[in-house]
């Protein structure tokens, strides 16, 4: 799964156009990937540099692949998402500065990617693992599960139910919920 974190120089640009959705609907479909290489819409460059190719809106969506280190010993694979070229800009700015700048491999000379970007990301993330460290679920009280020991039921496993889930099933309504007959 990949990890993006998008730069504040791409929100700039992205916040409130037209193709936001379409540029980060795609994004989205890639953080199930392993990787970003052989994919048709992604062009591979040197020094870890990717371009996400949209065709309708017509844009490139700027990407570097880096390893950062969070903590001492630990460092994560990330795609800093930092920066989209539009349509207004794809004749010009991408084909005469941008497109030769990645091809020869200077792109990231004339535009280093901020400390601060980094330092953002792993803050974020070390934010992350704690939130969801805190967030893993309690078993429920013994007074629930007493049961269980009284018909010598022995359950290997945790179970958690969605309350929409009990909904559906307390219902026995024909057209909401569950029947008998449909168990």
């Amino acid at each position: 799964m990949l990890i993006f974190h998008f730069c504040k120089s791409y929100k700039e640009n992205v916040q409130g156009s037209f193709f936001e959705t379409v540029v980060s609907n795609k994004l989205k479909e890639l953080e199930q990937r392993k990787n970003l290489k052989s994919i048709g819409s992604i062009a591979p460059f040197p020094n870890n540099i990717f371009v996400l190719k949209t065709s309708n809106p017509k844009t490139r969506t700027i990407i570097q692949e880096k390893s950062v280190s969070i903590g001492e010993d630990n460092s994560v694979n990330v795609f800093f998402v930092r920066d989209v070229i539009s349509n207004k800009d794809f004749d010009y700015h991408w084909r005469k500065v941008i497109f030769p700048e990645l091809k020869k491999g200077e792109w990231l000379s004339y535009n280093p990617l901020p400390k601060t970007e980094e330092e953002t990301f792993a803050a974020n993330y070390k934010y992350e693992i704690q939130r969801l460290e805190a967030q893993k679920r309690v078993k429920p009280p013994k007074a629930l599960t007493s049961w269980l020991k009284d018909y010598k039921l022995k359950i290997s496993y945790d179970i958690f139910e969605k309350e929409e889930w009990v909904k559906y099933a307390i219902n026995e309504s024909v057209s909401e919920g569950m029947r008998d007959k449909d168990v």
